[in-house]
């Protein structure tokens, strides 16, 4: 299997990203809000470090059938096991779209997040010439600590037997997360802004214990500054 620098090599990459712009532009043709894109490719819109592989949009009702429509007239097919990811074979590569429902949630142990918090949680950016409706910073911070979440403690499940190779790409995803959480947190996302939703949530303590795994963070009693960097709670005399 491919090491992170080889399965996120930047001519690969570019294979994927000429299939978003492509996807951009028909959002822009069709009336109504554009579609939300989350994942690895809304972190690069802000941080254009790492691009992706994979596409994943958030969808509603309204949008599902004309996206999957869009997929089809360009070559895309749905994978016969999961009905909401499209794949097509370009290069090298297998491109893939993840379709997710607007009304369902992001989840990880201890951790719930609606999709539908895009309602409140997003913005229009300038990405490559189009415009790109992706989280804000603060609630894509909170969806990549998700995955991370998710991920790592699907690998540190010592009896599930991994397909051949399939341990190697989930390593390779869990650092991708590693970096875009990274790229994030150095990129100024608002902790103020970013608690107020995991409170709303409820689940600071999973949250805080991913940072403290992460390294972000030492003590849940700890501040954290927009610039990221660690500031310990002075002692009061």
């Amino acid at each position: 299997m491919p090491n992170i620098e080889e399965l996120y090599a930047k001519e690969l990459t570019d294979l994927s990203l000429a299939e978003l712009k492509k996807f951009l532009a028909w959002c822009k043709a069709r009336p109504g809000k554009l579609i939300p894109v989350v994942g690895g490719w809304a972190v690069y819109a802000y941080v254009p470090q790492i691009g992706s592989i994979d596409i994943d949009v958030v969808l509603t009702k309204q949008d599902e059938a004309p996206t999957r429509g869009f997929l089809e007239e360009n070559g895309y097919k749905p994978k016969e096991d999961e009905p909401t990811v499209y794949l097509q074979e370009i290069g090298k590569i297998t491109l893939r779209f993840d379709l997710i429902p607007y009304d369902s949630e992001c989840q990880a142990r201890g951790i719930q997040i609606p999709w539908n918090l895009l309602d409140q949680h997003s913005a229009e950016v300038v990405f490559q010439g189009q415009k790109m409706r992706v989280p804000t910073k603060e609630l894509l911070l909170i969806q990549k600590v998700t995955a991370y979440r998710s991920r790592e403690d699907m690998a540190r499940v010592g009896h599930i037997r991994f397909p051949n190779g399939e341990k190697s790409y989930l390593e390779n995803k869990i650092a991708k997360d590693k970096k875009d959480i990274k790229n994030l947190i150095d990129s100024g996302a608002n902790f103020g802004k970013t608690y107020e939703i995991v409170d709303k949530l409820g689940f600071r303590t999973v949250f805080d214990d991913a940072l403290k795994e992460l390294g972000i963070i030492q003590t849940r009693s700890k501040t954290i500054a927009m610039n990221a960097h660690i500031v310990k709670e002075e002692k009061k005399p």
